[in-house]
């Protein structure tokens, strides 16, 4: 399947995800002079294909990456970027925790399934995804925030701010105010598999403020953009199927 950038509204493009791997919607917000990432992808070689796509539509050079969140499938591309990396507080130390540091490799990645049975599903995606683990390195965020944080870009203003949420607590929303768009990462969706129990489900209330805010556009990280009406309509069936 060929994935290509595609436009939303003047400043924003998505390179989309793919249902068939843990490969998640990447923002790309383009100005006269700079290009900003909302997440870096889920490795190396699905962060080279976005900068191929970055080469294709002549954007500028990539400035800033922003994480939703510390998961792999949003941060494990981003040592193929220079831009600043920026995140909620959180993330920096979830990442240090679960990811920096580690011996990545097929032998690394084995130990642990073998030691963590229940995130195995997890651990053979990233191996899938990693096509090689040399020179692999997982990049922490040089600039946090707490609560909110805004970014003005040659007359673009992004408004980034901590929603938390069951399924990390270091989400983040970003605005991209001028656009009305409104990425949301995977701030709504429940815990990871191997973290879910009985109960678990997806935060409707926090989708509820989500569409309070009224965009144009709501990007989430596993699925197609949704335009105001339709973001509507997939709540209520959401809370149909409740």
């Amino acid at each position: 399947m060929v994935i290509e950038l595609q436009p939303l509204t003047p400043h924003v493009w998505v390179y989309p995800y793919d249902p068939k791997e843990t490969q998640p919607n990447i923002g790309v917000i383009v100005t006269p002079t700079q290009t900003v990432l909302i997440d870096a992808g889920n490795s190396p070689r699905h962060a080279r294909r976005v900068l191929a796509e970055l080469w294709r539509i002549d954007a500028p050079l990539v400035t800033h990456i922003i994480y939703t969140h510390y998961h792999w499938d949003h941060t494990f591309g981003a040592q193929i970027f220079n831009g600043t990396i920026i995140a909620h507080e959180r993330c920096h130390d979830l990442l240090t925790a679960n990811y920096f540091g580690r011996p990545w490799s097929t032998s690394y990645i084995q130990d642990e399934m073998q030691q963590n049975p229940a995130r195995a599903g997890v651990l053979r995606a990233m191996e899938r995804a990693v096509e090689s683990w040399r020179g692999f390195r997982v990049v922490l965020p040089q600039v946090m925030f707490s609560r909110q944080m805004a970014l003005h870009l040659d007359g673009v203003t992004l408004n980034l701010r901590h929603v938390g949420g069951k399924h990390s607590e270091d989400s983040i929303t970003v605005e991209v105010v001028e656009d009305k768009v409104l990425f949301i990462g995977d701030s709504y969706y429940e815990p990871p598999v191997f973290l879910r129990q009985p109960g678990d489900h997806v935060d409707t209330e926090m989708i509820e403020g989500f569409l309070a805010q009224e965009m144009n556009w709501y990007v989430e990280g596993h699925h197609t953009p949704l335009d105001h009406k339709d973001a509507a309509a997939a709540l209520e069936a959401m809370k149909g199927d409740a």
